[in-house]
């Protein structure tokens, strides 16, 4: 393993973890997934897999792992914090506030404080929080997790501040609706319309675990050595779009139209 790069990943058993861990193996990183389970597939890249079971949100736990973990790895390349989940309930009944933040927020700033001095030996470290539009957008229902999401990206950018004098960078990725296993068991279930969200995109389409992890993949490398404290959102232009009912000017397949009406 001399010589190659270390990631430690949050929750990379399935869903957008999965694609980050595949990812970076397929860069030849040596990946070290800390998730509640081990992933169901052994075969292909992920028959190289390091995984750590741990239960995140016990602090005692995580910090035994992380221990170990450096350890053996004095040095590490990437922490990317991925685990978490959603709570949804709506705002007037109580909410799970202790467990949401700890996920989201207290265990991805432990997890990066416990990896400072590995990140801080390899010269050049990396962190990425994953947060998601959710942050940016008043979603009905998820008071506790966006609320947990805009915490995360407000904490990345003070790490990057007081961190940058180590040379170890940190940022955020928000992902907007992402077709993940679970995503696609929620709409065949009828618990969340896929049309109506994408209608919302103006890509037209919802993103694919592997576009979350290029980016990730991005930042993680040399190519991104001079961006830090920033959320780079991926989500087909969700956030941005402000359409706001089917009039004229906002009619989808409109650019389509005069494309082909002017030999565009």
């Amino acid at each position: 393993m001399s010589g190659q790069h270390v990631a430690v990943v949050t929750g990379g058993s399935s869903g957008i973890g999965r694609a980050i861990v595949d990812h970076l193996i397929d860069k030849r990183w040596v990946v070290l997934n800390i998730d509640r389970v081990k992933p169901q597939h052994t075969t292909g890249s992920f028959s190289d897999l390091r995984t750590f079971t741990c239960d995140l949100v016990r602090a005692d736990e995580r910090a035994a792992v992380m221990e170990a973990i450096v350890d053996e790895f004095p040095v590490i390349n990437a922490l990317i914090n991925n685990a978490g989940y959603v709570d949804p309930r709506p705002a007037h009944l109580p909410q799970d506030w202790d467990g949401l933040l700890e996920i989201h927020l207290k265990t991805a700033v432990n997890l990066a404080q416990l990896t400072l001095r590995g990140l801080s030996r390899s010269g050049s470290g990396s962190i990425v929080n994953i947060s998601s539009t959710a942050a940016h957008r008043g979603l009905p229902g998820r008071l506790t997790y966006n609320a947990a999401k805009a915490a995360i990206e407000s904490a990345t950018r003070t790490l990057a501040c007081e961190w940058g004098e180590v040379n170890v960078r940190v940022n955020t990725v928000a992902p907007g609706f992402i077709l993940t296993e679970n995503a696609r068991h929620i709409y065949e279930a009828g618990d969340a319309n896929a049309e109506a969200r994408t209608a919302q995109i103006p890509l037209g389409r919802m993103g694919l675990p592997s576009e979350v992890a290029n980016v990730v993949g991005f930042l993680v490398s040399d190519e991104s050595s001079y961006v830090t404290g920033q959320t780079i959102v991926v989500d087909g232009g969700y956030l941005i779009d402000g359409r706001a009912g089917a009039d004229a000017f906002a009619r989808i397949g409109m650019v389509k139209e005069a494309t082909v009406e002017r030999g565009m």
